[in-house]
């Protein structure tokens, strides 16, 4: 496995690459803490320099997509590869909620499970994992922050509704008016 990195607005983003294709994508961590996850991983931005570009430029706010990069999410379980497949068709600019994105992956019922594995996208930003929503619209979680979440969306003109943040002893409160 190669892998290459490339300084962003987001700060080093690592790229590796299997023979099959794209494997991880990281950012937010030290080199050394990437180099741990992916043992074995070698050095060599030349021959990532595509992909490298690519993430360089989508992530500068150049309207590029990822449709021709090939990736490998072969080391997930069949419900995350297809998960993971599901997100590569969610076009630049729009989104889908946890719940459609179960439905598309076979599993209409499990839209928490399919959250868990969004979180665990081992390509994110190439898997557009950002893209995935809440149902009522609102932005939804992201394992590499939200301020990262919002500026993709930023860089895709994605548009969601604020979510509305109470405290805990509000949120038990409103559950015992209500079955009052």
């Amino acid at each position: 496995m190669n892998y290459g990195t490339v300084d962003t607005s987001i700060g080093e983003v690592f790229v590796a690459a299997s023979q099959e294709g794209v494997c991880a994508v990281a950012f937010g961590i030290p080199e050394e803490q990437f180099k741990a996850e992916h043992p074995g991983a070698v050095r060599n931005d030349a021959a990532l320099a595509r992909e490298l570009d690519l993430v360089r430029r989508y992530l500068a706010g150049e309207p590029v997509t990822f449709e021709d990069v090939k990736v490998d999410v072969s080391g997930g379980t069949s419900l995350q590869r297809a998960v993971w497949r599901e997100l590569l068709k969610v076009p630049r600019g729009t989104t889908v909620s946890y719940s459609q994105l179960a439905a598309r992956a076979g599993r209409p019922k499990a839209a928490m499970a399919v959250g868990n594995i969004v979180g665990q996208n081992p390509v994110p930003i190439i898997v557009p994992c950002h893209r995935v929503i809440h149902a009522d619209g609102t932005i939804g979680g992201y394992s590499g922050g939200l301020g990262v979440k919002r500026l993709l969306h930023k860089l895709e003109k994605i548009t969601c509704k604020e979510e509305k943040r109470i405290s805990r002893k509000k949120a038990q409160k409103a559950q015992e008016e209500d079955k009052s």
